[in-house]
């Protein structure tokens, strides 16, 4: 599809330029905002630096009340990204969003009202990885009626495996 080959070549185009660990989570957050998601989060754990979150949304004006919903809830976010880790998940995908196909956050309600609260309909999330360690991940959330199908989810993959490169 000419729209996923466009953001794959944006992408590339940014972070070739790009040597800045705050600028490339901005720019790539905002690479994929409106046009392929509604929402995108990126969060990474540098160690010493510690955690860093980028926000990007449609609507900007909403960034900053994303943002503090997802610091608020970074304890149940580790928490469901270590069971993913431990389980050798590579990935979330989401189609619909219900409480049915929530019931793998279970043990973290908070989480789940977040994304009600934000109108997610569909969601992914991709961790980052190097060396065989991940150091964060990437969530591409749509607040409209279209879902993300198996071919946005091989593009979201694509495109973090290159933001973690770039980090």
């Amino acid at each position: 599809d000419e729209h996923r080959l466009e953001l794959l070549d944006r992408i590339g185009r940014i972070l070739k330029d790009v040597d800045d660990h705050d600028n490339v989570l901005r720019l790539s957050a905002q690479a994929v905002v409106p046009g392929f998601a509604d929402l995108a989060v990126i969060l990474t754990n540098n160690g010493a630096a510690g955690d860093r979150i980028q926000v990007a949304h449609a609507d900007p004006g909403q960034e900053s009340r994303v943002q503090d919903g997802v610091h608020r809830v970074l304890p149940a976010i580790r928490a469901a990204a270590l069971r993913d880790k431990t389980k050798r998940r590579e990935f979330r995908w989401v189609p619909h969003l219900t409480d049915t196909s929530l019931r793998f956050l279970r043990h973290e309600p908070e989480l789940v009202e977040l994304l009600f609260t934000l109108q997610v309909s569909s969601f992914m999330v991709v961790p980052f990885r190097a060396e065989g360690r991940v150091f964060g991940g990437m969530a591409l959330c749509r607040t409209r009626d279209a879902p993300f199908h198996a071919a946005d989810l091989a593009l979201a993959q694509v495109l973090v495996r290159r933001v973690a490169s770039a980090i």
